[in-house]
């Protein structure tokens, strides 16, 4: 096998600035959760959809981009590294996203729903009262959550070693499965910020939601999409990214509106 280790300085310096700039891009959100010790604003929901995608993502280009570990065993530590980085670079936001469920579990109110930092009634619609019974189970059950998270990982991942030892990396059972996480990552890109914008449309407020992570994720997102494109990384790896920076953009524009809305309510109540 030949590995291509040909690779422009320029394109591997971006890559590894866009690996740091993605771990860094979580810092906001792990420091706003442990500063507040609260998970007002957050949802759990999005909050474990947001994993499940990261981790599919990896799994899908690990898969499909095996070769580049079988490289490595004929390759120096340093081009080893750059290399993997296609895949490294995914590494972050698996890792954090996961950080961030385990501190969900941590601070999550004991009772749920109703003794978040503040408390609001009801809904009175249909699609409203559904929504808040969804919510209201979500804290209670946030280790369980947890728990299936870590199950997910095993099991997912175990199949995919599984198949590969079996079959060989380039057996067509590896590329239909590797393709079949890529897809249930995007899929869940489509909705993972849908519960997260009503949680916040219900707050009228970001929360603990750091806006920080959002603005900083948002050309991240459309910078890993450009560098997956000029690595060849399959579009099931890229589009998750695509996605969610879309949904991210409309979430940032819903927290402003509500931060402006806020100010002027708190200018006009000291002005009488």
């Amino acid at each position: 096998m030949s590995c291509d280790v040909d690779v422009a300085v320029g394109v591997i310096a971006l890559g590894w600035i866009l690996t740091g700039g993605i771990f860094l891009s979580f810092i906001p959100q792990i420091f706003a959760l442990i500063f507040r010790k609260s998970v007002e604003g957050l949802s759990l929901l999005s909050c474990v959809l947001n994993y499940l995608s990261n981790a599919s993502t990896i799994l899908n280009a690990s898969l499909l981009q095996w070769s580049l570990f079988i490289c490595c065993s004929s390759l120096e530590g340093g081009l080893c590294a750059n290399n993997l980085l296609p895949i490294l670079q995914l590494a972050p936001p698996w890792i954090c996203t996961f950080l961030i469920l385990m501190m969900y579990t941590i601070y999550a109110p004991k009772q749920g729903y109703e003794v978040l930092d503040t408390p609001r009634p009801a809904p009175t619609s249909l699609v409203g009262r559904v929504m808040h019974n969804i919510l209201a189970v979500n804290d209670a059950y946030a280790v369980r959550f947890l728990l299936f998270t870590v199950f997910f990982t095993f099991v997912s991942s175990g199949v995919g070693l599984a198949l590969v030892f079996k079959y060989g990396h380039t057996s067509q059972s590896v590329t239909i499965y590797a393709y079949a996480y890529g897809i249930f990552a995007a899929a869940l890109q489509i909705v993972l910020y849908l519960p997260q914008i009503y949680e916040t449309h219900c707050a009228r407020h970001p929360g603990s939601l750091s806006i920080v992570t959002l603005l900083i994720q948002i050309p991240g997102s459309g910078l890993v999409v450009f560098f997956q494109i000029q690595s060849h990384g399959a579009w099931t790896t890229w589009l998750p990214y695509l996605c969610s920076a879309a949904q991210q953009i409309i979430l940032v524009a819903q927290c402003s509106y509500y931060e402006i809305q806020r100010r002027r309510q708190k200018n006009i109540t000291i002005s009488t």
